[in-house]
């Protein structure tokens, strides 16, 4: 989780596509927020090894990078983190 964290605050990111061209990217711009593109979605379903729905998604220019899972008054945190 650590390592992936790193790969959101660099600055600049390199790849080298088809054509063997250099490419500089930034997955996210710390510096002026606006040139971002903020999203908030609910119900986003995801699938890899086992198949996970969160209740609200924070995506970041079409990252989804915050989770939030909604529980009502009463239930325990843990059953939020054990869903998540």
């Amino acid at each position: 989780m650590f390592e992936r964290s790193e790969l959101l605050r660099e600055k600049k990111h390199h790849i080298v596509n088809d054509k063997d061209k250099s490419v500089y990217f930034m997955l996210f711009d710390q510096e002026n927020l606006s040139n971002n593109s903020f999203q908030v979605t609910s119900q986003v379903s995801l699938k890899g090894s086992y198949s996970t729905r969160s209740d609200v998604t924070l995506l970041i220019n079409g990252l989804p990078l915050i989770h939030i899972e909604l529980k009502k008054r009463g239930v325990e945190m843990k059953e939020a983190f054990n869903q998540i």
